[in-house]
């Protein structure tokens, strides 16, 4: 039996064989979708309203300068785990309310947000969840049902993900389904251990086993007690502290609050607590040119810092001295010295 080549088949064949090209708009939907930083997710689509936060509109670096390297953290392919020690008043919550909507955006995969009580759930949900998605039109859509509801206790079902929303007791909480994403909350005032199993940290590690690969764990407190899960998990990081240079000599060191000058009477008498409240008679003082520091020396010193690990330090100039790890876990502390001005920091 004789075969046709290509070659030499007829001319109606030939422009059946013929490959067409792609349009411009066939190349758009085929192309790979390019997922957004999560730090740019927040500053162009994280709305904040004045019912809600000090500052309404647009979330901004400019005044939490200090979560830009926990979002890049949570941003890159290598970091499982983030852990933040951080002051009352800090940005914390709003931060880890971001996240969530960066997930549902973004990056989606069965999620998994627990707060110590169910009043902590609720308030979180009412107060940050829900107003977050009603300013968002593309995370809205994802949700499924006319109220376009996000539940509390039990797993709200979306087009592309399952979101977990609970308190550390709860059944739904912890059961052995498989989540991506944790984010725990307020660690310090979680039981230390869930009925006679374990740690209920323990328990949400094990949820992720099926996105090995890909998972991440947003733990974020307020300093509790010495040596407790909030703590101890922390600790397991690499404990980044601040590091802000001088406005006035460029130096750079520890923001720390030994830097911190509280005078006193000539006899050794404190002066009242209004006094110092209204920042006289108290002050930050650079460690290197002991220059006095005014709240906008602080914050534009604050600005301009950065996380340096706990096992390194930067020398005057700011070059790194010390060897950094590579980690998959990530750890910092933020404390009152480092917050904005508009925020009582005495």
């Amino acid at each position: 039996m004789a075969v046709t080549t290509e070659k030499q088949a007829p001319a109606a064949i030939k422009r059946e064989l013929r490959v067409l090209r792609l349009t411009d708009e066939e190349r758009d939907i085929l192309r790979p979708r390019r997922r957004m930083a999560f730090i740019d997710w927040l500053e162009n689509n994280y709305m904040l309203e004045g019912g809600t936060a000090a500052i309404e509109g647009p979330w901004s670096r400019e005044y939490t300068p200090y979560f830009y390297q926990p979002a890049e953290w949570l941003s890159d392919s290598t970091t499982r785990e983030v852990w933040i020690y951080a002051c009352s008043q800090s940005g914390k919550t709003t931060f880890g309310t971001g996240f969530v909507g960066y997930i549902v955006d973004q990056a989606p995969g069965p999620t998994l947000l627990i707060m110590p009580t169910k009043p902590d759930v609720q308030n979180r949900v009412e107060a940050r969840i829900r107003p977050m998605f009603r300013a968002n039109d593309d995370l809205l859509r994802h949700v499924r049902g006319r109220d376009r509801n996000i539940f509390i206790g039990k797993q709200t079902v979306m087009d592309h993900m399952n979101l977990y929303i609970g308190w550390p007791t709860t059944a739904q909480a912890l059961a052995d389904k498989p989540v991506c994403y944790v984010l725990p909350d307020e660690v310090g005032k979680f039981p230390a251990f869930v009925g006679a199993e374990a740690d209920p940290i323990s328990l949400m590690r094990k949820r992720q086993r099926w996105f090995k690969g890909r998972s991440k764990l947003l733990g974020m407190t307020t300093p509790v007690t010495e040596g407790d899960l909030s703590d101890e998990n922390w600790s397991r990081g690499d404990k980044c502290q601040w590091w802000v240079p001088c406005p006035a000599c460029g130096k750079w060191h520890q923001l720390a609050w030994e830097n911190v000058v509280i005078e006193r009477w000539g006899d050794k008498r404190w002066y009242s607590e209004k006094t110092y409240e209204r920042s006289r008679h108290c002050y930050y003082q650079c460690p290197h040119c002991q220059g006095r520091w005014t709240e906008d020396d602080r914050w534009k010193a604050v600005s301009a810092g950065r996380f340096v690990p706990g096992n390194c330090r930067l020398s005057a100039d700011g070059e790194l001295i010390g060897k950094i790890e590579p980690t998959s876990y990530r750890s910092c502390r933020i404390h009152a010295l480092m917050l904005h001005p508009m925020v009582e920091t005495v």
